[in-house]
């Protein structure tokens, strides 16, 4: 029997390798651009290794003027000239040593030269940049194209945009155990299965002991694109069939 897998996620700045994972795994994969932010959401930061090997954020401001209750995709950059040379700066000091340094710094560069207004659209040129490095070719649907009706809970909502898009699987995150009412999926002849990603382990050249959980910067400067694309569809594939 055929199926259609779909997941859903926010637009994450710089995401961490689990969030590719899930959309490797995807036939199609839904950009959630009307979601709200919400506190140390990673639609604004992610944890990076620092030239010291400690773990810290690089992290992009926004305007706070209703940001918690606009979606989004309309949520103001703040300052973006001061914070491009900012989070630019952190990430030649803390990767200016590692192995693969001059192959990866010029592809951020490209994106911090460009000009952005939204929060949604810088996350995306940096969720573009991996999906070319590690060669994801899962087709995106931004969420606010859909002609879907918000439902009375989250699982509906859910549902819906799955159903719209034609989805038979829905690849939910762990954390959707929390709150899932799968007899909702079950009752629209949706299936619900959870992501059961296992971080990919690799030599980090500034900390002795690894550290999982990164933005998927940290494997692109210290493995390269070749080794990363590699690591990362072995991981896939490790992971087998969904269901």
């Amino acid at each position: 029997m055929d199926h259609t897998i779909v997941s859903s996620h926010q637009p994450h700045f710089f995401p961490w390798v689990g969030y590719l994972d899930k959309m490797a795994k995807s036939d199609l994969f839904i950009i959630n651009d009307i979601a709200q932010l919400e506190t140390k959401s990673p639609m604004t930061r992610n944890k990076i290794i620092n030239e010291h090997g400690a773990v810290r954020y690089i992290s992009i401001p926004v305007q706070k003027t209703g940001h918690t209750v606009l979606p989004n995709r309309k949520i103001k950059l703040s300052d973006w000239n001061a914070s491009r040379e900012t989070i630019f700066g952190i990430l030649l000091n803390s990767y200016r040593k590692a192995p693969f340094f001059d192959e990866i710094i010029p592809l951020i560069r490209r994106i911090f030269e460009k000009e952005y207004e939204y929060l949604y659209q810088i996350d995306l040129a940096a969720i573009d940049m991996f999906r070319e490095c590690l060669d994801i070719t899962t087709p995106i649907v931004i969420n606010s194209t859909l002609d879907v009706e918000k439902g009375e809970t989250k699982s509906i909502s859910i549902c819906n945009k799955i159903k719209a898009v034609g989805g038979t699987v829905y690849l939910s995150g762990v954390g959707g155990k929390k709150y899932m009412d799968e007899s909702v999926f079950t009752e629209n002849g949706v299936r619900v299965v959870y992501q059961d990603y296992k971080s990919i382990v690799y030599h980090q050249h500034n900390t002795a002991e690894f550290v999982p959980n990164l933005s998927a910067l940290d494997l692109l400067f210290n493995c390269g694109v070749g080794e990363s694309k590699r690591l990362f569809w072995d991981n896939v594939k490790r992971g087998g069939e969904l269901f």
